[in-house]
């Protein structure tokens, strides 16, 4: 699998996720009807964690709702963790090869 489509897919849903947690900030400031804490979790859960959680801390919102908040770190946790693992171990950007001769390590066959 090409490896830009998951950068693509994880960068458009965080960004989602980032303008849903902004937009739903300031309908809290203009007491208007908000989105639901269901509909910003199921973005993040898509794959837009990142976003949502740094839109958390910049605008300032949803950090103390709980469990709303654990759920976002859980969700960002897991997929940077996901991530790590696709770039890193399943579909190494880098090969082994490579790492190793840079480091002067031999790799015999």
């Amino acid at each position: 699998m090409n490896n830009n489509i998951i950068l693509y897919w994880f960068a458009i849903l965080s960004a989602a996720a980032f303008f849903g947690m902004w937009f739903d900030k300031q309908r809290a400031l203009s007491g208007k009807s908000r989105m639901s804490e269901r509909g910003l979790l199921r973005i993040m859960a898509l794959g837009g964690a990142l976003g949502g959680l740094l839109a958390s801390h910049l605008f300032r919102h949803k950090t103390q709702k709980q469990p709303f908040r654990g759920t976002m770190i859980f969700l960002c946790v897991l997929q940077v963790g996901a991530l790590i693992w696709w770039f890193f171990i399943a579909e190494p950007v880098v090969p082994a090869e490579t790492l190793a001769s840079l480091a002067g390590i031999a790799i015999s066959a």
